[in-house]
C-alpha cells in the first residue's frame, strides 16, 4: 500500500510524539517526556523508532525521501545504507507494564507508516499473536502442528514460505518471548536465517 506524498515530510519520531500524544493521557508540562507516562515507557518507544528515524534521516540527506512511498523503493535504499543503522532490541518488564501496549500503539504504527509491508508482530500463543495482530511463531518458523523441532535444514517449501516471511522484514515484534519453549526460538531462528 503506497504512503501518501505528503506523509513522508514528517520524521519517524515526530509521527511516534503524535501518536503517544493522541493515545496517551494529555501532555503533561511537569513530565520530562511531556507525557503522563514513565519516562522509561518514553524512552523506550522512542529507541524503538530511532534505526528508523536514523534511516528517514539518511533518506532525507540523499534526497531519497520518496523511497519509503512503497516496499520496493525502501528494499533498495536499505540495501545502501551503512550497516550500523541496523539495530535490536531486547525490552522486558512485568506484566503490565506496558510493553505490548507501547509496541501496538506507537511502534507497530510507525513503522507500518514508513515501511509498508515490511514489519510483523508475532507471539508464541494466539491468543498473544491475535492481540498484536500478527502471528504464532509456529507460523513464522513454518511449523505445522505436529511437527518436531529440529535444526535440520527445512523443506524446500518450508524454506520458500520462511523467505517469503522473513526476506524484507524492517521490524520483526516478538511479544510473551518469555512464554516460548527455547526450542521453538532456536527452530525459528533458525530458519530466518537460512
Amino acid at each position: 500500500m503506497p504512503i501518501p506524498e505528503d506523509s513522508c515530510l514528517v520524521s519517524p519520531a515526530e509521527y511516534a510524539r503524535s501518536l503517544m500524544a493522541k493515545r496517551l493521557p494529555a501532555p503533561c508540562s511537569g513530565s520530562s517526556t511531556g507525557f503522563r507516562i514513565p519516562e522509561d515507557q518514553y524512552n523506550a518507544a522512542m529507541l524503538s523508532i530511532n534505526a528508523l528515524q536514523r534511516l528517514w534521516e539518511y533518506a532525507a540527506a540523499n534526497g531519497k525521501l520518496h523511497a519509503f512511498r512503497s516496499r520496493a523503493n525502501l528494499i533498495e535504499l536499505l540495501a545502501e545504507v551503512p550497516p550500523e543503522i541496523v539495530e535490536r532490541f531486547f525490552f522486558h518488564g512485568p506484566g503490565g507494564s506496558g510493553k505490548t501496549y507501547f509496541m501496538t500503539e506507537v511502534v507497530l504504527p510507525v513503522y507500518k507508516k514508513y515501511c509498508p509491508g515490511c514489519t510483523r508482530g508475532f507471539a508464541s500463543q494466539n491468543s498473544a499473536a491475535r492481540l498484536i495482530g500478527g502471528a504464532t511463531f509456529h507460523y513464522m518458523g513454518g511449523l505445522t502442528r505436529q511437527q518436531a523441532m529440529t535444526g535440520k535444514k527445512p523443506s524446500f517449501e518450508a524454506l520458500r514460505k520462511a523467505k517469503l516471511l522473513w526476506a524484507h522484514l524492517v521490524l520483526a515484534m516478538i511479544d510473551e518471548a518469555s512464554l516460548c519453549d527455547p526450542q521453538l526460538h532456536a527452530v525459528v531462528s533458525d530458519r530466518a536465517c537460512w
